[in-house]
C-alpha cells in the first residue's frame, strides 16, 4: 500500500537560523535596501534560464527554510540548496516535466509538476528521495494552478492563478477544493481578502491589480502590478507590499524588472516576518532579504512618461499593415486550426536524412515511439502542429490534411534551419497570426511588433488582436476570463518542452506579456 502523501499536524514555524543584521528603521529613507545571500550563475553550467517561449524562463520557485534556502532549477529538473553554513547541495528531480513550484511542510518537500493538462504531485524527503507521486484528475487544467499552500486544516493544496480555487492533494489523490483565501471585490478601487478566521482590505487604483497573496503571521503580503495607461508599449511597474488584520500599510519593494529578467512562479516568499525575493536575469540568480518601507514613492510618472515617448517614436517609423479578413472571419480561421483534422502516418513522422536538423514535436514522437504507426498503422489527429518558419500561403497544398497525405513531416520545433524546411508543414507563432489575418505574405514577429496597428489600451483589446514581443514570440488575444485581474484565453502556435506543440487555447494573465516586452497590435 502506498504511504499517506499528506500527514496532519501542527505546522510549527521555525525561527530562521541566518546570522544577520536585521534592517533597521530607515527614518524617510526613498532608497531601495535588500542584502543578497546567494548569488548564482544563470545559463551554461548555471541555473537553467531560456528567452525561447512566450517569456523569459527561469526558475519557478524558492524557499526559505529551517535548514537554508532552495531554489526549483525548473528548465534544468533539479533542486538547489545552500544551508545556512554555506553548503550547496544538488538534487536532481525524478520523472518531472515542469517543476513549477516547491513547498516545505512538516519536514517534507512537495514539488508540483505542471505543464498544460499534466500535472501531478510529487513528495521528497529532507534529502529529496522520491516517496509518493499523485497525478491530477485530467478533467482538472493543471495549467491553471501555480502554487502550494495549506488549508485551514493541514492539507496540501495547489492555488489556482487567482487564489479562488485549488486541488485538495491528500491519501494519494486529488479532487478540486474552494481554497481557504477567498477574494472578494468590494468596490473598482478596494479588494477584501478573507481565510474565514481574518481579513484585509487592499486598495488599488486604476490601470492597477494585485495578485499572488502570501498569508503569514497574521499579515497579508501580495504582489501589486502598476500598468501604464492607453499605452501599448509594455511597461510598469511591480511592487511586494503587505498590510495587517488591522489595515496598517506595513510597506513595499519595487521588483528589479527588466526585459532580461524573469519572473519567477513564486518569486517572493515569507520567513520569519521577513521577505525575500529570488530575481534572475541571463547572467545571474541572487536571493535577497528585502525591506519593505512604508516611505516607498512609486516611479509611475517617470515610467508612463517613458513608455509614451518610446510609443511615439515607433509609430513615426511605423508602415501600417491591415488584415484581408474581417474579425469574424479571422476568429473562425483561428478556431478551426485548433480542430482541423488530419491522419498521422508513418511517413509524416519519419524525418529523411537531408533533413538533419529538423525535430518532431514531441506529441508525435511519443506517438511514433510508443510503436502507434508501425506496420500501416495511422493515428487520427487534430490541430495543426508547430512548424518554424511554417505559413499557410507557401504551400501549394490547400490543407494542411492535404499536406499529409503528400508525406510532408509533420511539423519541425528546431530553429537550427532559422527558415522553413522544404517538406516539413505546419504554422509557427508568426505563421498562425498571419494566416488568421489573411495577409498574403508571413511577417515574422519583429514585423508583427512594427506594422500592425496600435491598440491603444488594455481596454480596447478585442478578439483576434495580437501580443507581439519582436524577435521572441506571438499570441492572439481571444477572450477576457476576469478583466479586472488581467486573466484571458489566447490563442497561439507554441513549441515548448515537454508539450503538445500545437495550436492551443491558453489561460493566461495579461501581466505575463506586458511586463515581458511584448506590445498590442491589430490588424484592423
Amino acid at each position: 500500500m502506498r504511504k499517506k502523501m499528506i500527514t496532519v499536524g501542527i505546522c510549527v514555524v521555525l525561527t530562521l537560523a541566518l546570522v544577520s543584521a536585521s534592517f533597521a528603521e530607515q527614518g524617510n529613507a526613498q532608497e531601495k535596501i535588500s542584502r543578497t545571500i546567494w548569488l548564482l550563475k544563470t545559463g551554461e553550467n548555471g541555473v537553467g534560464f531560456s528567452s525561447e517561449n512566450s517569456r523569459n524562463y527561469g526558475p519557478e520557485s524558492f524557499c526559505i527554510t529551517d535548514e537554508g534556502i532552495v531554489i526549483l532549477d525548473t528548465l534544468n529538473k533539479r533542486v538547489l540548496t545552500r544551508d545556512y553554513n554555506g553548503k550547496e547541495t544538488v538534487h536532481e528531480l525524478i520523472n518531472v516535466r515542469y517543476p513549477k513550484d516547491i513547498y516545505y511542510f512538516d519536514s517534507f518537500y512537495y514539488v508540483f509538476d505542471s505543464w498544460g493538462d499534466y500535472g501531478c504531485v510529487q513528495k521528497y524527503t529532507r534529502n529529496f528521495i522520491l516517496l509518493d507521486e499523485v497525478k491530477l484528475p485530467k478533467e482538472i487544467n493543471a495549467d491553471a494552478f501555480n502554487s502550494f499552500y495549506i488549508n485551514e486544516n493541514e492539507r496540501l493544496c495547489i492555488r489556482g492563478n487567482d487564489s479562488s480555487y485549488a486541488v485538495l492533494v491528500e491519501d494519494s489523490s486529488a479532487k478540486l477544493v474552494r481554497t481557504g483565501i477567498e477574494y472578494i471585490r468590494k468596490d473598482d478601487n478596494n479588494l477584501t481578502v478573507a481565510t474565514g478566521k481574518s481579513s484585509w482590505s487592499i486598495v488599488f487604483g486604476e490601470n492597477e491589480y494585485v495578485r499572488y497573496l502570501l498569508e503569514n503571521n497574521g499579515n497579508m503580503y501580495y504582489q501589486r502590478v502598476r500598468m501604464v495607461p492607453d499605452c501599448s508599449v509594455l511597461a510598469g511597474e511591480i511592487t511586494i507590499e503587505a498590510v495587517d488584520s488591522m489595515g496598517t500599510y506595513l510597506g513595499a519593494y519595487a521588483v528589479e524588472k527588466n526585459e532580461k529578467t524573469a519572473l519567477a512562479n513564486r518569486y517572493f516568499t515569507v520567513y520569519g516576518n521577513k521577505c525575500y525575493l529570488m530575481i534572475v536575469t541571463e547572467e545571474e540568480t541572487r536571493v535577497e532579504e528585502v525591506y519593505l518601507s512604508c516611505y516607498f514613492k512609486s516611479d509611475m510618472d517617470m515610467i508612463v512618461q517613458e513608455a509614451l515617448e518610446y510609443e511615439n517614436r515607433m509609430e513615426a517609423q511605423m508602415e501600417t499593415i491591415s488584415a484581408s479578413t474581417t474579425r469574424t472571419e479571422a476568429t473562425n480561421r483561428a478556431n478551426s486550426m485548433l480542430s482541423t483534422a488530419w491522419t498521422l502516418r508513418l511517413a509524416n513522422a519519419t524525418i529523411p536524412a537531408n533533413m538533419s536538423n529538423v525535430v518532431l514535436p514531441d506529441y508525435i514522437l511519443t506517438i511514433k515511439n510508443n510503436g502507434e504507426l508501425n506496420n500501416g498503422q495511422t493515428k487520427a489527429m487534430s490541430g495543426i502542429p508547430y512548424c518554424w518558419g511554417g505559413f499557410d500561403s507557401q504551400y501549394s497544398c490547400p490543407t494542411f490534411s492535404s499536406l499529409m497525405n503528400s508525406n510532408k513531416v509533420a511539423g519541425n520545433v528546431s530553429s537550427a534551419n532559422g527558415t522553413l524546411v522544404t517538406g516539413t508543414a505546419g504554422l509557427d507563432c508568426s505563421g498562425y497570426v498571419c494566416t488568421v489575418y489573411g495577409l498574403s505574405s508571413k511577417l515574422n514577429t519583429s514585423g508583427l511588433a512594427s506594422n500592425l496597428n496600435v491598440v491603444s489600451s488594455q481596454n480596447s483589446l478585442q478578439a483576434m488582436d495580437c501580443l507581439v514581443k519582436s524577435g521572441h514570440h506571438a499570441v492572439l488575444f481571444y477572450l477576457w476570463v476576469n478583466q479586472s485581474e488581467g486573466k484571458m484565453v489566447i490563442l497561439e502556435e507554441n513549441n515548448p518542452a515537454d508539450y503538445d506543440d500545437k495550436v492551443a487555447y491558453r489561460t493566461k494573465y495579461i501581466s505575463e506579456y506586458l511586463n515581458n516586452g511584448y506590445v498590442m497590435r491589430t490588424g484592423w
